[in-house]
């Protein structure tokens, strides 16, 4: 029924807009005005319409160059074909009365100037004046402990042909349809909705939108929420010096409403919604007296549900305790670390929770310097004399005692050194290394070495010029014969320690080869070398050598520990040759090749 009528309607529009007695004959072109090559009238429109009167935008191409549109010509007839003298052209229509029936539309266009009609251009466009409907909306469950609810329904377009189609689905709180620009519009039909405020009974709605426009009459279901009240939890501190304490609050919140504030006190009434509820407080001010405190606490969320109350119980107190302390290491002592025992007494009701001894007058700052339970000894500082050792307490509350202090006196042995020459005790040099080693009673550390050739013993102090951080050499006196050194240490006490001393030789004096032959000229001549040292080190090596050069002091091929084994080491060629003769002192001086002494001619048959 509904296309039929559309198409009568059509037929008749594209009559009435025809110009007077159109209808009765053909079209005509106006012998003043021609058609332009190329000259095109544009329009575009929107794509649906709810309403008979669209909105259009009009416009041409290609316009001869030095003309102006002077107006525009609509119809919904196709063959129209208008020349200037036709009635209705407008200067810029922005608007087009369709004719009365739903569907689609396609509305003509064409554009003139003084002397030329364009061609004509076209747009299309569909009028739906009948709204979308809603059937079998339905809200679950009837009565909901959460915001988020499901929704069901079903959606038609009526009109056949002639419907735009659903294009927008609303499911909202209320009765009333949101705005066409409001994000309420879904492309695609929801399947839940989410209950806002307070609990109670809610209205729920839906509407759906065609694509021209038209909203569906409202269809609603109802829900009610039921969902929990807030919870707070409150922790406090077991105790406390200070009237203001810090306060642990937990939100738990039930109805998703969020949170719209605190109410603390220490009485345990329940507030009214109207009092004052603070956002998260985080400190809680006692009232002042001494001992226990109970704190009550309550919240509200901002759907104005108030909580059940929760309490915590917190103890006051500011009064110090006393600290009693012993030393049980006699005094002197050699000892740093010395032997206590301890207690303290809980004035004010808290009890005595950390322990520190130290060695001086002043409380720890450092956490890990206070102990759980009283320490049984002390490692003294560094240094002799009188330390004063105190013994604090702090409680529960925080309250630390004032000191109870003792005085021990502490005299550690002296350091100790054990000296040695590193390589020889005979040297024909007069840098010696040197090895030292200590050891330190005090703990100070060895802060000084000093060396002497001569023992200072009965003047030496810690502030004697010549002490040295390290030391690995000594220069001892020039002049061959017996020298002593002298070494003594410090400490961090300036505790000096006794001498310890080594005696090394100083031997710089070359000794002396001399070279016997016998049985020479013969088949076996016999050579020996022999030494004399006059510094006093001894002869320690022989060697002799058909060559000139001197043996190195440490060329064990060369050197023999006795002059037989020297000798039986020779082998000599027949004939004549030079043999030359050497000695190697103690203190690694050798021989020089001197005179005749230390070389001869020796015949081999």
């Amino acid at each position: 029924m509904r296309t039929t009528r559309l198409v009568a309607a059509s037929a008749l529009s594209a009559l009435l807009l025809l110009p007077m007695g159109a209808a009765a004959r053909a079209p005509h072109t106006d012998a003043s005005v021609s058609p332009a090559a190329g000259f095109t009238a544009t329009i575009t429109t929107k794509a649906y319409t709810k309403t008979r009167t669209t909105t259009v935008k009009v416009g041409a191409t290609s316009v001869p160059s030095g003309k102006a549109i002077t107006g525009f010509y609509l119809s919904e007839n196709p063959t129209a074909n208008p020349t200037s003298s036709t009635g209705g052209w407008k200067v810029q229509p922005s608007t087009f009365a369709l004719s009365d029936v739903d569907g689609s539309h396609t509305i003509y266009v064409w554009a003139r100037t003084k002397t030329q009609v364009s061609a004509r251009a076209q747009a299309v466009t569909f009028l739906d004046r009948v709204a979308p409907t809603t059937s079998s909306f339905d809200v679950t469950p009837v009565t909901s402990v959460v915001r988020s609810v499901g929704v069901t329904f079903t959606s038609t377009d009526p009109g056949g042909a002639a419907a735009s189609g659903v294009s927008k689905y609303a499911v909202v709180l209320g009765t009333t349809a949101p705005a066409a620009t409001s994000t309420a519009w879904k492309a695609s039909a929801p399947t839940t909705v989410n209950l806002t405020g307070t609990n109670g009974l809610k209205t729920v709605s839906v509407f759906v939108r065609d694509l021209a426009g038209n909203v569906s009459t409202v269809a609603s279901d109802t829900v009610t929420l039921n969902m929990p009240a807030p919870a707070v939890d409150l922790q406090l501190p077991a105790y406390t010096k200070s009237l203001t304490i810090n306060v642990d609050l937990t939100f738990t919140d039930g109805a998703s409403a969020g949170l719209a504030g605190y109410v603390l006190k220490e009485t345990n009434s329940t507030p009214a919604a109207s009092a004052t509820w603070s956002q998260t407080p985080t400190t809680f001010k006692l009232s002042n007296t001494q001992g226990s405190h109970t704190v009550y606490a309550w919240v509200k969320d901002k759907a104005g549900n108030i909580s059940a109350m929760d309490s915590a119980t917190t103890s006051f107190d500011n009064i110090a305790p006393t600290a009693s302390l012993t030393i049980s290491t006699a005094s002197p002592t050699t000892d740093r670390d010395i032997l206590v025992t301890g207690s303290g007494n809980a004035l004010g009701g808290s009890p005595i929770v950390k322990y520190a001894v130290v060695d001086g007058t002043t409380a720890p700052t450092l956490a890990s310097e206070w102990k759980d339970t009283m320490p049984a000894g002390l490692t003294l500082k560094v240094g002799n004399g009188v330390h004063n050792v105190s013994l604090f307490v702090k409680d529960a509350a925080g309250n630390v005692s004032a000191a109870n202090t003792k005085q021990i006196t502490v005299t550690p042995p002296k350091p100790t050194v054990v000296f040695k020459v590193t390589q020889r005790t005979v040297t024909s040099s007069t840098t010696v290394p040197i090895s030292i080693t200590t050891t330190d009673p005090s703990g100070t550390g060895i802060k000084g070495y000093f060396l002497s050739s001569t023992d200072v013993s009965g003047t030496l102090t810690a502030a004697t010029a010549g002490w040295k951080l390290v030391t690995t050499t000594f220069t001892i006196p020039t002049g061959d014969g017996l020298k002593t050194i002298y070494v003594w240490v410090k400490d961090g006490n300036n505790s000096v320690s006794t001498a310890a001393s080594v005696q090394v030789r100083l031997d710089t004096t070359i000794p002396v080869a001399t070279l016997t032959v016998t049985g020479s000229p013969g088949t076996s001549p016999v050579v020996t070398v022999s030494g004399t040292d006059t510094s006093g080190s001894g002869i320690k090596a022989y060697a002799i050598t058909l060559t000139n050069t001197q043996p190195d002091k440490d060329d064990t091929l060369a050197w023999y520990p006795n002059a037989t084994d020297a000798s039986n080491a020779l082998s000599l060629a027949t004939g004549t040759q030079t043999v030359y003769g050497w000695v190697i002192d103690n203190a690694n001086n050798i021989s020089a090749l001197v005179g005749g002494t230390s070389s001869k001619s020796v015949t081999k048959s």
